[in-house]
């Protein structure tokens, strides 16, 4: 079964539920897509009035219903389009579709009648209350072999929807910018799914991090990206059913649905914002500076430390990394971050014993002994960076007019802004942990 909530059972209720992520093996319908070519006009046209015919309706489709009909089989397609297929996974709550092109009511009038006619198959969310296995699900719909064959008569395919379907301008505000998870915890050596927390939406400190994420999805709305790889941002807060929590662990921004975010570096190089070519400007050693600069120790921003030890970089880098995710320096390689290293870096972790890798890092890296007994983990360690990379992305828009797209610790953006980006990053670094960043031109 597949992860998320449907609300529609409480529909009256004053709370969010953030059950709804990228990992949840089903493909977030944007509702955002529109014909773009004869062929697919035709299709939409024909598919609809085939629908009011099936249901018998004796009026004919509407203008919301051709552009809904076009919004959802062009969602259909892409998730098709994955190996293995994915099935559309949608929120079922009319509140949840305030901000999108298409309405609640022509919505379901659409995916009700497409149902009835054979043309997706529709397993409806489960209220997460009374949900099993204890996890929410979505409502989740995936085309027939009937719906495919509909389009193939058109010469439309999952893989050629590009073609057929342009996608309407990006929402200016979302749902859920705000998400929060619980905290992810280990059965049997591996961590469990990942699960979220219901917030009462009118929480003021769901309400100021949700504004300040919509304001960004309203200054990005009107930014062009080529290839267009983005839909809206999303914050996502971990921890959040740990003692203390005050949306202060985790924090970073999410292109929802993965986005740019999910391409490789190289594709990524590749990027033009607004008809200009873009660069990507990283934090170097990012987590590891944070760390030095909160505890009153901060790096020499002209050394890069992983290079400093006898092992490879992406070696030591990745040690680091793992340590940081744990309580404990001590421990064996994680299997996790060996398949990591090996499919991006063809390095074999597990010819490097892990005990002369940390030493060797600690020989470089004193402060991290003290791990064990250190005040800060990975999700405080994030949220500092989370809040470098956002207060960047916030000055740069709202003071210079100029758009930055955040991948993790890094930003991408135009070309031509590069030299104040790096000035408005570095001192952001600087204000969170006292220290002076490390900053490198990816490609």
């Amino acid at each position: 079964m597949l992860n998320g909530i449907k609300l529609e059972e409480d529909s009256l209720d004053h709370s969010i539920d953030y059950t709804y992520g990228d990992d949840l093996g089903f493909y977030n319908m944007k509702l955002n897509g529109k014909c773009s070519s004869d062929n697919s006009r035709a299709l939409i046209e024909s598919l609809a009035q085939e629908l009011y015919e099936q249901a018998d309706v004796q009026k004919r489709p509407t203008r919301k219903a051709y552009k809904a009909t076009a919004a959802v089989v062009r969602d259909l397609l892409k998730g098709h389009s994955y190996s293995p297929p994915k099935p559309c996974g949608r929120y079922m709550s009319p509140n949840t579709f305030e901000h999108c092109h298409v309405g609640f009511k022509s919505f379901t009038g659409i995916k009700d009648k497409m149902e009835q006619a054979g043309f997706i198959t529709v397993e409806r969310g489960v209220w997460w209350r009374r949900a099993e296995d204890g996890i929410g699900k979505v409502t989740t719909m995936q085309m027939t072999p009937k719906l495919l064959e509909f389009a193939l008569g058109y010469g439309i395919t999952p893989k050629n929807r590009s073609m057929h379907f342009g996608k309407l301008p990006r929402p200016k505000a979302i749902f859920n910018p705000i998400r929060v998870t619980k905290k992810r915890l280990w059965a049997n050596g591996k961590k469990k799914q990942k699960a979220y927390i219901r917030y009462d939406s009118r929480d003021p400190r769901l309400l100021r991090e949700g504004i300040r994420m919509n304001r960004l999805n309203h200054f990005w709305a009107g930014q062009v990206i080529t290839p267009d790889n983005h839909h809206a941002f999303y914050r996502i807060f971990h921890n959040g059913d740990v003692e203390g929590f005050d949306f202060n662990k985790g924090g970073r921004i999410i292109s929802e649905g993965g986005g740019y975010q999910g391409m490789s570096p190289e594709n990524r190089s590749r990027m033009l914002i607004n008809g200009g070519p873009a660069c990507e400007i990283d934090i170097s050693s990012c987590h590891t500076r944070i760390y030095y600069g909160l505890m009153g120790q901060p790096l020499d921003p002209a050394i890069d430390p992983y290079t400093l030890t006898r092992f490879p970089r992406d070696v030591a880098k990745a040690y680091v990394a793992m340590m940081m995710g744990r309580t404990r320096t001590a421990g064996d390689w994680a299997e996790q971050t060996i398949a990591a290293v090996l499919r991006k870096g063809k390095i074999d972790l597990n010819q490097y014993a892990v005990d002369d890798v940390r030493e060797a890092v600690f020989d470089v890296l004193p402060l991290l002994r003290e791990w064990d007994t250190s005040p800060y983990r990975w999700d405080d360690l994030q949220y500092v960076e989370s809040c470098i990379i956002l207060e960047t992305m916030e000055i740069l828009a709202y003071k210079h007019d100029v758009p930055a797209l955040p991948v993790h610790d890094s930003i991408i953006v135009p070309a031509k802004d590069q030299e104040l980006a790096m000035e408005v990053l570095s001192r952001c670094f600087q204000k969170h942990t006292g220290a002076v960043p490390m900053l490198k031109i990816k490609g």
